[in-house]
């Protein structure tokens, strides 16, 4: 990692991990190879919180920057006022979510609640739903946690984290629902990968989710939604639901601080329901010279 990201090179990643979210240690079990310059590629490490060879830095790029937004002083004792809605070690509740909430209905995520009226006007409306709210920028998510903590809401906890951990988070067949609520766009074609509805995170998703879980997708952004339609169904989803304008008779559902203020502004949003459908990944085409062979 250069020192342009604030560390120097050849720093123990977990020095990440430490400063930009409350997030295990076990994330990294090796260090940055001494020396090495390249700023988005890394040396081999393995483990279930590691990252494959020659993968690029993306979600380490994003923490770095929300590690960087953490300018308000009383952060802290702001994020200590609401500890009781907080997940300090979300690896540990694996499998066992609804123990905070035995007689839930149902347990359902939204990944990047952001200032939390879509999270705390949700849990409010269906107070019989266990809700976990997932944001890896700490400034955001301390004001959802005031928000659910002054409306006294006991339904709903946060974890300072990452959607491409969510395996790590959650047991297979935990999850009834994901919510997945005007996400970065990331609009240039290199940035596929980085979007919350590529098959790599749709991979994910079908590994925490129950079967006929579903996925409730909305965004402000026409190119995104059109190639997530083409995206979603290719990794065993379901489309329904579908909408290009779904404020066009007036309010519909839940809104975010986001889709409040494009609804004022006369923008059309966007939204699907995905469910998960069995499905088998298809096998990857041989090589040529196995195919010769």
């Amino acid at each position: 990692a250069s020192g342009n990201l604030g560390f120097a090179t050849g720093r123990k990643m977990w020095y990440i991990s430490r400063k930009t979210a409350n997030i295990s240690d076990r994330r990294f079990s090796r260090p940055v190879r001494p020396g090495n310059r390249k700023r988005r590629r890394i040396m081999p490490w393995r483990g279930r919180h590691g990252i494959k060879t020659g993968e690029k830095l993306y979600h380490i790029w994003e923490e770095v920057c929300a590690m960087r937004m953490r300018k308000k002083k009383n952060l802290a004792p702001r994020m200590e006022a609401c500890a009781g809605c907080l997940i300090r070690d979300p690896f540990a509740m694996r499998g066992s979510w609804r123990t905070l909430m035995p007689d839930a209905r149902e347990l359902r995520v939204e990944l990047g609640c952001g200032k939390g009226r879509f999270t705390a006007d949700t849990a409010a409306a269906e107070p019989d739903v266990l809700l976990i709210a997932v944001e890896k920028v700490p400034d955001a998510m301390v004001v959802a946690m005031e928000r659910v903590t002054e409306a006294g809401l006991k339904n709903v906890f946060f974890v300072d984290g990452d959607a491409a951990l969510l395996p790590d988070m959650f047991a297979p067949g935990e999850v009834d629902r994901l919510y997945i609520n005007f996400c970065d766009p990331w609009p240039k074609s290199n940035q596929k990968k980085r979007r919350l509805t590529h098959g790599n995170f749709l991979r994910l998703y079908r590994q925490v989710l129950a079967e006929g879980g579903q996925i409730h997708f909305k965004t402000d952004n026409d190119k995104l939604f059109a190639w997530s339609l083409e995206e979603i169904p290719r990794f065993g989803f379901r489309l329904s639901e579908v909408t290009t304008d779904l404020h066009r008779d007036g309010p519909v559902g839940v809104m975010t601080d986001y889709e409040r203020k494009f609804f004022s502004e006369g923008k059309n949003i966007n939204r699907c329901v995905a469910a998960m459908v069995p499905w088998e990944e298809p096998a990857e085409p041989e090589d040529a010279e196995d195919a010769g062979a």
